[in-house]
């Protein structure tokens, strides 16, 4: 055990670390279970991408112009959004 002192120069003892629990694991995996993660990840990133190019093409085929969900001007922030969305009220 150490012992260090403390602004009022009262020493004080540290004491010794817990032995790790069973949910350590979670936060410090096998590291042979990280490689099948990784390749999970990595296959969810590149269909997330398809889905967005899907997303782009409907919102030009929506618009009737081209490239329309990539232009900065028409990329909102979600504290933006509430704001700049249309509320259309439907008449009976």
């Amino acid at each position: 055990m150490k012992q260090r002192s403390t602004a009022s120069s009262r020493p004080y003892v540290i004491e010794p670390m817990a032995e790790p629990s069973e949910h350590d694991n979670v936060l410090f995996p096998n590291p042979y279970e990280i490689t099948a993660h990784a390749i999970a990840f990595a296959q969810m990133m590149f269909r997330h991408s398809s889905f967005e190019l899907e997303v782009s093409l409907l919102q030009d085929a929506i618009t009737k112009e081209e490239g329309f969900g990539e232009q900065r001007v028409n990329q909102w922030g979600a504290r933006e959004r509430p704001e700049r969305k249309v509320d259309r009220e439907i008449s009976r």
